[in-house]
């Protein structure tokens, strides 16, 4: 009987230890696996609002568009150290000199021209703000209220 109670409880150790190995495999795949959404997951709740108003540094906006010159400072007034103008000078000398970039913004789009390679355009974070202003206009061209368009594509049409 002895022998017999000996043999069990080798067997039910070695069958633990097998399952035990597998266990702990799949909990570490699982775990790692997760952890590849950290940053998709960290980076969900960035907000075009948290955005620091300094970030685009020492900027200028040139346009030579009088009413989108005015539309661009009224969407850009919240952000410190941007100038606007309209004349459109040397960009060259305009960045070597005070400014770090440079956005020439036209009707269809813009240029951004920076200081050396080393800084970055933050044409992303450019585009995040004027973007919107620019799929507004487009709509209001063709006859589309943009205030019905951002409900229908907000929670709008689920209610």
């Amino acid at each position: 009987m002895s022998n017999l109670k000996t043999i069990f409880s080798f067997e039910f150790m070695e069958m633990i230890k097998k399952k035990s190995v597998t266990i702990s495999t799949l909990i570490i795949t699982i775990v790692l696996f997760g952890v590849t959404f950290v940053p998709r997951i960290l980076n969900s709740d960035l907000d075009t609002d948290n955005i620091p108003k300094d970030l685009l540094g020492q900027a200028l906006i040139i346009s030579e568009d009088p009413v989108l010159l005015k539309d661009l400072q009224l969407i850009f007034e919240e952000y410190d150290d941007i100038d606007f103008t309209s004349s459109n000078k040397d960009i060259e000398t305009l960045v070597s000199s005070e400014y770090e970039r440079v956005f020439v913004v036209d009707a269809t789009g813009y240029t951004v021209t920076v200081k050396d390679m080393t800084t970055p355009t933050l044409s992303d974070m450019f585009e995040s703000v004027y973007e919107p202003y620019r799929t507004n206009l487009n709509l209001l061209e063709v006859g589309i209220d943009p205030e019905t368009v951002s409900w229908a594509m907000s929670d709008g049409l689920e209610g």
